[in-house]
């Protein structure tokens, strides 16, 4: 695994651990309670798998067989999961402050 990769997933578990352990945080970032997000992981786990071997990241139909580029120790299905649920929460926000500049 490349270093600079290995770097980027142990910044983004960090930062992924400290804001779960602050709940308020948490639900202001993802509009979910912690303990919601972990009923619901497993769940899109199984989606994304599904997904991932039928689609690309941006839905086109995928031509080839889906093969992970590294392993890893980061759970990215976690960090995945996690930025979903913020980029649906704050987008919106960004599209308005870009818009109301």
């Amino acid at each position: 695994m490349p270093r600079a990769y290995a770097t980027f997933a142990q910044k983004t578990m960090t930062s992924y651990e400290k804001v779960r352990k602050n709940p308020r945080q948490f639900n202001a970032l993802t509009s979910i309670s912690v303990e919601l997000f972990d009923l619901l992981l497993p769940i899109f786990e199984s989606y994304w798998q599904t997904f991932i071997k039928k689609y690309n990241f941006d839905g086109t139909p995928r031509f080839r067989k889906y093969a992970p580029k590294m392993r890893d120790n980061c759970p990215a299905k976690l960090i995945s999961y996690f930025f979903i649920l913020f980029y649906k929460k704050t987008n919106s926000l960004q599209e308005l402050m870009t818009y109301l500049t």
